[in-house]
This record gives structure tokens, C-alpha cells and sequence, in this order.
């Protein structure tokens, strides 16, 4: 897998509200090959802080952003995030043993959370993100820092599939449970049906809006409620329909 690393420089100006000072610092990882950007947000104080609460706001026609995408990067430390509507997520973090995210003995700078980024309907090229609403939390809830910042997300060399494909289940035969995995270069209503060899459906398995992606989806079948013999995999996906055959073996 093919990974560039993109940093960007401090691009936030702060407001200094009581003796704290806080710097935010942004650093962008351009995982090229999965369809993805990670961005990092440090901050670089001269004070503790305990905790920091701010608003992600992007393009929803550009990025997608979940709240499994949102995640600390500071041990003991938790990130509750929750997206409020399309391109708009709220992120606080804390500790609910208090400990801190920033400790000054220990340096003064420290990466604190990372934002996984998707691409959204194949969307390639940059699109900015802005960081609002911004407060940094010292002793005894000090705020510390005040502002606004942006930053750009950079999709333009991200590399999807060639095509849509039912690549095959792995282990076949198997015994009783197996990975379907499939490419997928179209973003759509997506459903992946298991079926005995009489074309009765047993089971589905995916029956959503997937994301078009370079890695390719791996779907876990558990057939342990199902008799031995051949099964056929279905795949529906925008333009594309094919099936494979597996074999249970018990």
C-alpha cells in the first residue's frame, strides 16, 4: 500500500484568555491507496489541559466522517464525538479520571486525535475542512483558548478499483464460516445474497449504500445453521451482478 505523509503547519491564530497559551497544530497523513485521510490535531501548550470540545465542519458531497472515524490519540484519554447532520460532527474530549491530555512536565506538545476521512461518490482533489468553536480547557476548567482554524483535505491521488468484483470467498470449502470479499468503483445500493444450489435465499448478507473503495470489502458468512453442501453468492452492486459457488463442508 502506497502512503505519503503531508504536513501542515500551524494554522490557527488563538486568543490567550487567562496566563494559558495553546497552539493548535495540524498534520495530515495522505493514505493514498485506501481512499482515505488521516489528520492529526496537536496541541502545543504551555499550560496543562484537561480537556478540549470543538465542531468539525466539511463538505458531505466531498468527505464522509463517522464517529468510529474520530479517535484519540492520548492513552486514558476518550473521545465522545457525534455527528450532528451531514458534514457537521461535534468532538469533546476528556478524562473521567481526570487526567490530563496535555502535561507540561512531561512536554508541552502532543497529538491528540485523529479524523479518518472517506471519500464520497468518487470524489477527487482537495476539500476544506474547518475547525470552529474551539475551546481548550486548563486546571479547574480554565479555558485556555478560543478560535477558529482550517485545514485542507487532499483526495486527489487517492487510487479506487479498476472495476466492481466478486473476487471469490476464502476458505473455500469451509467449515462454517468464510469471507466474501468484493471491489467495489461505484458508489451505490449494494446487496450480497446467499442462496442454496435450488436458488432458495438462505441468508443476506449486505443490503445497504456502500462507499466505492480501493480495499476490498471482506463479508463474514457464519453458516453453522445450515445443512453441508454448494451455495451461491450473489452480488448486486450499481451496473454489476455476478455469482460465485462455495462449498460447506461440516
Amino acid at each position: 500500500m502506497k502512503k505519503t505523509t503531508l504536513y501542515i503547519t500551524t494554522l490557527v491564530a488563538v486568543s490567550f484568555i487567562f496566563s494559558g497559551q495553546a497552539n493548535l497544530t495540524l498534520n495530515s497523513a495522505n493514505l493514498t491507496a485506501s481512499g482515505s485521510d488521516v489528520v492529526s490535531l496537536a496541541i502545543d501548550s504551555d499550560s496543562d489541559v484537561f480537556g478540549i470540545q470543538f465542531d468539525v465542519k466539511y463538505d458531505a458531497n466531498a468527505l464522509q466522517l463517522t464517529e468510529d472515524g474520530i479517535s484519540s490519540s492520548v492513552e486514558g484519554v476518550n473521545v465522545y464525538s457525534k455527528i450532528k447532520e451531514d458534514g457537521h460532527a461535534r468532538v469533546v474530549m476528556f478524562s473521567l479520571q481526570g487526567d490530563k491530555i496535555i502535561d507540561v512536565n512531561s512536554g508541552n506538545i502532543a497529538n491528540i486525535v485523529e479524523f479518518d476521512f472517506k471519500t464520497v461518490n468518487n470524489f477527487t482533489g482537495t476539500s476544506t475542512v474547518e475547525l470552529n468553536e474551539i475551546t481548550v480547557a486548563g486546571e479547574h476548567g480554565a479555558q485556555l483558548a478560543v478560535s477558529t482554524a482550517s485545514f485542507e483535505v487532499d483526495m486527489s491521488d487517492t487510487e479506487l478499483p479498476v472495476k466492481t468484483e466478486l473476487k471469490g470467498n476464502f476458505p473455500n470449502p469451509f467449515n462454517p464460516t468464510t469471507q466474501i470479499n468484493f471491489n467495489l468503483s461505484q458508489s451505490g445500493e449494494v446487496s450480497l445474497v446467499i442462496y442454496d444450489i435450488m436458488g432458495r435465499e438462505v441468508t443476506t448478507l449486505v443490503n445497504s449504500h456502500l462507499q466505492a473503495q480501493s480495499d476490498a470489502y471482506s463479508i463474514s458468512w457464519d453458516a453453522s445453521n445450515v445443512a453441508s453442501g454448494r451455495y451461491l453468492a450473489k452480488l448486486t452492486a450499481p451496473g454489476f451482478t455476478d455469482t460465485i459457488t462455495m462449498t460447506l463442508l461440516k
